[in-house]
């Protein structure tokens, strides 16, 4: 724009740090995508002012707003690097998700170790313990227990911020490696220092790769994966209505019903079920869409529940012997900034062949807190497992939803894995 003598704005020049150019309604961000035919928007950017963590604001309702009016939109955001132990305690403190991070609707995306421990080839860019990092000062001195940095695929990355969100809902849902991940060298700037080091000379792809990390580096992992979800549903299972299928909201959910459980590097590390460190847990595609046979899912939109309402599925294990799987996920109304509690609440329970109901949230029925909803069955057995979805609080109308106009209802996508089949009963 200077070049053809155009002033830029006030905003020019841009700042020295940070991010320039980020429009001040990230629907401006997020539509020409959508017009291009983008159906997987990845952002590896958010804030970094402690004064935000944990917080539903403007550009986290904006986010919310336009996946709530584009079903089959999922777009991801990178969690931030803001990991500390300020009590120094060995174990990294919650709250420092960042907006837009903590939007509902989003898929957020936290870190986990890579697998490149001291000693594999090519070297790591950083072969180092996590209690030996930082410049004048340690980072996190007391972390001798985690290790290198990048030797634990079950253990967490240090920087990775973590939740809950200041409603209590759970951020990040998933994570993906982001420590010494082999990435992409820039081609605009070939002679940038990389963030984590250059591969070593004698390496033949020196040039064009390089040593990166940071939940920047595990959320277009994971955008990668989501993009594959959604080939598989159009191309293998023929689920495709443009404008409506696949839902952003059954990408996710297929994400999160596939994840591995984090056992953590130590004691502490990372706790039990759903949680907000790792959130479900790490992404693995293998687990999310195989055996393909057994693996059903809902994403109607006339599905849709209102409150006191409830769709109720049967199933049966395809095998007895391993876990079903069952996850429900709903794209939510946006909030109104500075509160980013659920505007429509549903709950997921199974009620198991044996009588034992399972709820998905967090808090027991009906305390519904999160749009994203797990229940494990380890040990299903034989018989009929009743898997219901119930409108808690339905106050908002999902657009596409077209039976009964005018009352207040909620769609959603549910995914069961490990079943014979999915009957709406």
């Amino acid at each position: 724009m200077l070049a053809q003598g155009i002033n830029p704005g006030a905003d020019w020049p841009p700042p020295s740090s940070g991010l320039f150019g980020i429009p001040s309604d990230l629907a401006d961000l997020l539509s020409p995508a959508y017009i291009a035919g983008a159906r997987i928007h990845t952002n590896s950017w958010g804030s970094s002012d402690p004064s935000t963590f944990g917080q539903y604001d403007g550009q986290s309702q904006a986010v919310d707003a336009f996946m709530f009016t584009h079903r089959d939109l999922l777009v991801l955001f990178a969690a931030g690097n803001d990991g500390v132990d300020t009590d120094s305690n060995g174990v990294i403190d919650a709250a420092s998700i960042s907006p837009p991070g903590t939007a509902k609707n989003a898929l957020t995306v936290g870190a986990s170790e890579n697998n490149r421990p001291a000693g594999s080839s090519p070297k790591p860019g950083i072969d180092r313990k996590w209690n030996e990092l930082g410049g004048g000062t340690l980072r996190w001195p007391k972390l001798g227990p985690a290790g290198h940095v990048s030797d634990q695929p079950d253990g967490m990355a240090a920087f990775s911020s973590r939740g809950p969100t200041a409603e209590g809902r759970i951020k990040p849902e998933v994570v993906a490696p982001g420590t010494n991940v082999l990435s992409l060298r820039s081609s605009a700037f070939p002679n940038a220092n990389p963030l984590w080091g250059d591969l070593a000379p004698s390496e033949p792809l020196k040039d064009i790769y390089c040593w990166s990390g940071g939940t920047s580096m595990s959320c277009p992992l994971v955008a990668g994966a989501a993009a594959l979800v959604r080939q598989y549903l159009v191309d293998v299972r023929g689920h495709v209505a443009p404008g409506s299928k696949p839902s952003g909201a059954l990408v996710k959910a297929f994400l999160v019903n596939g994840t591995a459980a984090m056992e953590g590097q130590f004691a502490g590390e990372i706790p039990s079920r759903q949680n907000p460190v790792c959130g479900f847990g790490r992404v693995d595609l293998t687990r999310t869409l195989t055996p393909t046979d057994h693996v059903f899912f809902d994403d109607e939109p006339d599905h849709a529940v209102t409150t006191g309402e409830m769709r109720a599925f049967s199933v049966e294990a395809a095998d007895p012997a391993q876990p079903i799987t069952v996850t429900m996920v709903w794209t939510d109304a946006p909030s109104v900034p500075g509160n980013g509690s659920l505007e429509n609440q549903l709950y997921l329970q199974v009620r198991r062949a044996d009588g034992v109901i399972q709820d998905g949230d967090v808090l027991a029925f009906p305390s519904a807190t999160n749009n994203t909803q797990k229940v494990t069955v380890e040990t299903p057995g034989t018989g009929v497992h009743r898997i219901r979805v119930r409108g808690v609080s339905v106050t908002k109308r999902s657009p596409g939803v077209t039976i009964t106009p005018g009352v207040p209802r909620q769609d959603f996508a549910l995914v069961a894995s490990n079943v014979q089949r999915l009957t709406l009963t």
